[in-house]
């Protein structure tokens, strides 16, 4: 969501690491890296994991 180069807002892509009451989570992002493709890594410390985000698609 930009304008001219400039954000213009922001759009959740990646959900669902609390509770629906906000009370617990099941995770916890502890990282963040970006590989030479572009995909976006998340680590995440509760359950010790790796999260690949890729975009497929056309611009938007």
């Amino acid at each position: 969501m930009f304008d001219k180069g400039e954000p213009t807002g922001k759009e959740d892509f990646l959900t669902g690491f609390l509770s629906d009451d906000h009370q617990s989570e099941y995770g916890r992002i502890a990282g963040l890296a970006i590989t030479p493709e572009g995909s976006l890594l998340i680590s995440e410390d509760t359950n010790g994991v790796i999260y690949k985000v890729s975009y497929k698609g056309g611009v938007k």
